[in-house]
């Protein structure tokens, strides 16, 4: 049993299964992920991958630059909380590096 408790505490605080960076193309990457649990929002998954975004731009010396992101609500006993985005890891002099305003992705 005590086994059994300290798998659940684990679960309920990793929370959530990162596809981490995927490579779509120059400097554009992706990530995806679901909460494990049934205790995560849509939205505190989304700010989850934004973390990780920024992150890893950083890590590269760049600047994280949204262009598209989703989020779905999970359905209790049926499905978790997830979320995605597309972005870039850009250069602080890249022309392209501006306000972001992120567009939702087609369903």
């Amino acid at each position: 049993m005590k086994k059994v408790s300290t798998l659940v505490s684990i679960l309920i605080l990793a929370g959530c299964a990162s596809t981490g960076p995927v490579p779509m193309g120059q400097d554009t990457f992706m990530i995806t992920k679901q909460s494990t649990t049934g205790f995560h929002s849509r939205a505190s998954v989304k700010a989850d991958i934004y973390r990780e975004a920024n992150e890893y731009c950083l890590r590269m010396g760049r600047q994280l630059q949204p262009i598209k992101d989703n989020q779905v609500d999970g359905v209790p006993g049926r499905s978790f909380a997830n979320a995605e985005i597309v972005f870039r890891c850009l250069l602080q002099s890249d022309s392209e590096l501006s306000r972001p305003i992120p567009k939702p992705l087609p369903k």
